[in-house]
């Protein structure tokens, strides 16, 4: 079995999910894509979860999507088949958190870049500290490529 990649505790009510892969910056691989969806799952069938707090380990709350992963993936024969897998189970992810019947907290304590952007606006409400940063460097790289 993988790494816990995502810690999850359930108590007084309260359904804490933490992104805890802190050494990579919290990058989306498809492991931690995987066991988060996982978690969502559970707390979405755990009756005693009233809310969700999203919070994460380290100083970077998540840096989007594993681009080292995403570069093996482009040596791959079928890389295309590939990428739309990871686009498709990233999509689920942030419909699992939206579909949720409680509410959804993200505790945002540094960067939230790209598609770790996308998990914070998949839930209700961002509670960020000074150190909070969001971004999609991927509307430069569109702006670049129209100029």
């Amino acid at each position: 079995m993988p790494d816990s990649l995502v810690k999850i505790e359930i108590a007084d009510g309260v359904a804490t999910i933490t992104l805890d892969r802190p050494a990579k910056r919290n990058a989306l691989s498809r492991e931690l894509i995987a066991q988060l969806t996982a978690a969502v799952a559970r707390v979405a069938g755990d009756a005693s979860a009233r809310v969700v707090m999203l919070c994460a380990s380290g100083p970077v709350f998540c840096a989007g999507m594993d681009l080292d992963e995403m570069r093996d993936r482009a040596r791959a024969t079928n890389a295309t088949a590939e990428w739309e897998q990871d686009a498709t189970d990233y999509r689920d992810l942030l419909a699992a958190i939206l579909r949720l019947d409680v509410p959804t907290v993200a505790v945002v304590q540094g960067p939230a870049i790209a598609g770790g952007f996308g998990v914070v606006l998949a839930c209700d409400l961002v509670i960020a500290s000074t150190a909070a940063r969001f971004a999609l460097p991927e509307l430069r790289q569109i702006g670049r490529a129209h100029v």
